[in-house]
């Protein structure tokens, strides 16, 4: 950002510290039914301002004021992104930032087809943009991908894949291709409504399997009656006197490639890891019938 702005809402009025991600969960948490709104302004107030109020059809009314401008325009039916997208621009004092929001009418309608948007440009994190293409999706009465996807530059991003079509017993075969050393990251795989056990290990719905140096492949039995596997990435959240393991958050998110019915391929991407690259643990999964 060139300048110190505020962001204001209902309940807060502070210094934007310019989170996409932040900003993006502000316009999601307003209320249609209360036409709430966030506003953003320069903190030396120089007579510019871009605010976003949410409509009961769940679109937005943009209404923004150019300091060199004369009164201030408004523009309506706004898709969330495209307004989110417009504030961000407006709070990083991009060149022309008035001329994206007069081209922002009617977006609500336009802004749909979720395989056109390339949330690498958007700054959100992965998880961020898939909340956004999920909602999208119902919005639009789309289907559901399964796994959701989204679009990111020449990648489709999952945070976790569903195998269907396989028999209720057998074997997976987890073979570690490559793994960033510095940010741990695991592999989970779970059976739905069955049971898995690595060797050595006592069953449970869910195994996980961490690599090293001298552990980079991994078998792991399983029962599962309908025949659907799990699969994500995870990684290893601590603070003062705690961790825990998390997954799905941030940037965390796999590529995949489907060799054939029982192979597939990963790339992943560490939550921390910003901007994504997809090299922080990369994996071989096959399945074999008991």
């Amino acid at each position: 950002m060139t300048g110190e702005y505020r962001v204001r809402t209902e309940w807060d009025d502070d210094l934007f510290d310019g989170d996409p991600d932040a900003l993006y969960h502000t316009l999601d948490s307003l209320s249609a039914s209360d036409g709430t709104g966030v506003a953003i302004r320069p903190v030396g107030d120089d007579g510019s301002f871009a605010e976003a109020v949410v409509s009961e059809d769940g679109s937005f009314l943009v209404r923004f004021k150019d300091r060199d401008a004369g009164p201030a325009e408004e523009v309506m039916g706004v898709d969330i992104l495209a307004a989110h997208q417009a504030l961000m621009s407006y709070a990083r004092s991009d060149g022309g930032w008035a001329a994206t929001f007069r081209n922002l009418e009617g977006s609500f309608g336009s802004v749909g087809v979720t395989s056109e948007v390339d949330y690498r440009t958007t700054g959100l994190s992965i998880a961020t943009a898939l909340i956004d293409s999920t909602n999208r999706r119902r919005r639009l009465g789309m289907r559901q991908a399964v796994p959701p996807t989204i679009s990111w530059g020449p990648h489709t991003v999952m945070t976790g894949d569903l195998w269907t079509g396989l028999p209720v017993t057998g074997r997976v075969t987890i073979r570690i291709t490559s793994y960033n050393g510095v940010r741990e990251g695991g592999v989970a795989v779970n059976a739905p409504g069955g049971s898995l056990r690595a060797v050595g290990e006592t069953a449970g719905s869910e195994v996980i399997v961490w690599p090293s140096p001298e552990s980079r492949e991994f078998v792991v039995e399983f029962d599962s009656p309908r025949g659907v596997l799990g699969v994500c990435n995870v990684y290893v959240s601590a603070g003062h006197n705690w961790s825990r393991i998390d997954r799905w958050s941030e940037n965390a998110g796999m590529t995949r490639e489907v060799h054939s019915d029982y192979e597939r391929s990963y790339d992943c991407n560490h939550a921390l890891s910003d901007p994504p690259t997809f090299r922080d643990l990369s994996f071989i999964m096959s399945v074999e019938p008991a």
